[in-house]
């Protein structure tokens, strides 16, 4: 190759360099940009994480509270059940005296 080759051939290369820059700058912000990307997703996953687990916290409280509940709903049946019996018994008792008949003393 001659001189006047050579330099033809590093004139042209040269040329080529701002371009090459430019990309080199384009792709820089291009990495830039999805590194920016990516630690939003990882913030926006990490918030989504934190939010599951408070909700499944709330559902199990929420079911040790619907549990207590049921048994307290029983208990009262329970005792609403006794409650009417012991109606029925003291109204059985108050018809029973009240159809018996009275004797009244005449103390003369």
């Amino acid at each position: 190759m001659r001189a006047d080759e050579k330099l033809t051939a590093f004139l042209e290369l040269e040329s080529t360099v701002p371009f090459r820059r430019n990309v080199g700058q384009q792709q820089h912000r291009r990495v830039q940009e999805q590194e920016a990307t990516i630690s939003q997703l990882k913030s926006t996953s990490t918030n989504r994480e934190a939010t599951i687990s408070q909700l499944k916290s709330t559902e199990a409280k929420q079911e040790t509270t619907g549990a207590e509940q049921q048994k307290e709903i029983k208990a009262l049946a329970a005792t609403v059940k006794q409650q009417a019996s012991q109606i029925q018994k003291v109204s059985a008792q108050l018809e029973m005296s009240k159809s018996a008949p009275q004797t009244v003393l005449n103390s003369q």
